[in-house]
């Protein structure tokens, strides 16, 4: 599941490859950050890493994306009449890419990129490794 993990200049990467429904697997940049600023050894992020994949095999990537479409259909729409349907929440999740992943011990930040609906925005989701959201940020690139 992770593969190619690099420690450079103190910090740590990997990929990790997913393969949300409709789409052929992509690998995606991950950033391990156990915020000592200064990763010298693999065994420093194991308990992050073995966290990262726990994750990643409990949870279903389509149901995650689905979930943050969600958000950020209520997101946009909370300052008008206009209450988003299952349409749109689909439409917004067949959109949403996963540009990278940050993975600290607590929690884990995606980023997200909707060329379609909000092509000049980047997505942030902060979600524990439960599941929940914990932050949700749209803000320009």
């Amino acid at each position: 599941m992770i593969k190619n993990l690099k420690i450079n200049d103190g910090k740590a990467t990997a990929l990790i490859s997913l393969s949300p429904s409709d789409m052929q697997p992509y690998d995606i940049p991950i950033f391990i950050d156990d915020e000592s600023g200064d990763i010298q050894r693999e065994s420093q992020i194991y308990p992050i890493l073995d966290r990262v994949e726990s994750f990643f095999k409990r949870i279903n990537i389509d149901d995650l994306i689905r979930d943050i479409s969600i958000e950020i259909n209520q997101a946009c729409y909370e300052q008008s009449d206009y209450e988003p349907t299952e349409l749109d929440n689909k439409e917004l999740a067949n959109d949403l890419k996963i540009v990278n992943i940050t993975a600290y011990f607590d929690d884990l930040l995606f980023i997200y990129y909707s060329g379609s609906f909000l092509p000049d925005m980047e997505i942030s989701a902060q979600i524990t490794y439960e599941g929940e959201l914990e932050n949700l940020e749209i803000y320009d690139e």
